[in-house]
């Protein structure tokens, strides 16, 4: 049984760390509700006649490519997506300069089967878009993203303590027990119960939101570190000043024949930050549930076409992709993301009760510990 200095200690880091951190997790959860079902919508709201529904597929990536440049005059590849929602759409990303910023490329949707450029936009484009950048960052780029990953810490904390203090105040009554009386003691009990239903919910989640944040410096270190070892001896070796880079198709054809039993899922061009000015890098995924969640590498020279490795990703970046479905129940089909809404809602009314609970206190002008040993009594 723990004295009443240190239950006192727990509560205090309960209430601040909450405090501090609820209106910034309100609005992850208010924002991340929708995104649950983001491929979903996105299939929903997809421009329907996209050219290809009941034809055969044709893939050549160069002339995607070409079509994508065409329509965009004055910019420049810089990297290539498969269309999740719609395995008959590739999206191209072209920016000013093939350095740009990638948050900053226009993603163009094109028409596995004609070419046909369907529509452009940036990733944050339309509701989802805005949602989305919300949830990741606070409209305030890296320093949001990394701001949120604090908040979350704060959340974990938030969760330890409570746990810490739900028996002592519990006393002998039942799990989950929401009390008769007044709106102040309900909401309490209710608060409490919820808090310690999602426990683990929050906690996962927590997690997975908090190596998110840190997922883009992540893979940053091991273009930085691992591939700049990997591809060291190539970039050594001399190359005319009049070489040209080979075809993409070509590369592709490559890469798929490294790993027969792989999808392509995206590749980044030479000197766009995130490969070498002188490689493809291309990422593939597997098709067993598991595997298709984890990125298969193949770094290919983009001026002589030679295949160059197939490095296996480190842990911490496997953790990393493997942590991201996770965070939105994309791992389960429909019905565990249904369940993770529910979860959410769920979480919303915790985080709005424990608001209610503190500006009522605060209102009575209390001792915020009195109060709550008051109605933790039987």
């Amino acid at each position: 049984m723990q004295s009443k200095r240190a239950l006192g200690r727990w509560f205090a880091l309960h209430e601040w760390t909450s405090l501090v951190c609820t209106l910034f997790i309100l609005t992850a959860c208010l924002t991340g509700l929708p995104l649950i079902f983001h491929h979903e919508l996105e299939s929903l709201f997809a421009e329907e006649d996209d050219g290809v529904s009941g034809k055969s597929q044709v893939l050549n990536f160069d002339g995607l490519l070409a079509s994508a440049e065409a329509a965009n005059p004055g910019m420049v590849v810089q990297m290539v997506l498969r269309q999740q929602t719609d395995p008959n759409v590739t999206i191209v990303g072209l920016g000013r300069t093939i350095d740009a910023p990638l948050e900053e490329s226009l993603l163009t949707r094109v028409s596995n089967f004609d070419g046909r450029v369907l529509d452009a936009g940036s990733a944050y484009d339309g509701l989802l878009g805005t949602l989305t950048q919300i949830h990741v960052e606070l409209l305030a780029g890296q320093m949001g993203m990394f701001f949120l990953g604090l908040m979350t810490i704060l959340l974990l904390l938030a969760i330890i303590s409570g746990v810490v203090l739900y028996a002592p105040f519990m006393g002998n009554r039942s799990f989950a027990t929401v009390r008769d009386g007044d709106t102040r003691r309900r909401w309490f009990d209710l608060h409490n119960s919820l808090g310690m239903i999602l426990a683990v919910w929050l906690f996962v989640v927590s997690i997975t939101g908090a190596v998110n944040t840190i997922g883009s410096p992540m893979i940053q270190m091991w273009l930085m570190t691992d591939m700049q070892t990997i591809v060291a001896d190539d970039m050594a070796q001399p190359i005319a000043e009049s070489a040209r880079r080979t075809s993409f198709q070509a590369a592709f054809e490559e890469s798929q024949q490294r790993l027969p039993d792989s999808d392509f899922y995206f590749a980044m061009f030479p000197g766009n930050g995130y490969s070498s000015d002188r490689h493809y890098l291309i990422f593939n995924t597997g098709r067993e549930p598991l595997s298709s969640r984890l990125f298969k590498p193949v770094i290919i020279n983009a001026y002589t076409g030679d295949y160059i490795a197939a490095p296996e990703l480190p842990a911490y970046l496997q953790m990393l992709l493997l942590s991201q479905p996770l965070h939105f129940g994309d791992y389960g089909g429909i019905w565990l993301k249904v369940a993770w809404a529910v979860l959410d809602v769920a979480a919303i009314v915790l985080l709005w009760s424990g608001l209610v609970l503190w500006w009522r206190r605060r209102r009575q002008g209390r001792e915020a510990l009195a109060d709550v040993s008051a109605f933790a009594g039987s």
